[in-house]
């Protein structure tokens, strides 16, 4: 698997779906300074497009099934649920969706940062669930 090509990273349970830009031990000392921890939880729909800023973001899922769409245009998607970590760099543009009607998402958020969020205004056909 090539670990230069995808921005998110998802770890599952049985494996690693996408990757990171750079895998070393140094690229994460530098960006995981200062860490916040936020418990979140997304009830049935689906967020807007956003980023970050400058905070790098890893989310352990620990209810509910979430697909989160990235890239400029939320062109790339993954799916993620209970025991997953997703990792999103900082400044990438995404939206999460939930899978569920009826069930919320519940998930452990570390941030290196505070919790900052921008959004991003795309046109309503690429927002769509």
């Amino acid at each position: 698997m090539d670990f230069s090509i995808v921005i998110v990273a998802i770890i599952m349970n049985e494996g690693c779906f996408g990757a990171v830009e750079d895998n070393s031990d140094q690229f994460y000392r530098n960006r995981f300074k200062n860490l916040q921890l936020f418990f979140g939880q997304c009830p049935a729909g689906f967020s807007g497009a956003h980023h970050h800023g400058e905070c790098d973001s890893v989310v352990c899922i620990t209810r509910g099934r979430v697909l989160i769409r990235f890239g400029e245009r939320l062109e790339n998607s993954a799916e993620a649920g209970p025991g997953d970590y997703v990792f999103i760099p900082a400044h990438v543009v995404h939206q999460e969706i939930n899978l569920s009607d009826s069930e919320a998402i519940d998930s452990i958020v570390i941030r290196s940062g505070d919790n900052v969020v921008i959004s991003v205004e795309l046109p309503a056909d690429v927002l769509q669930a």
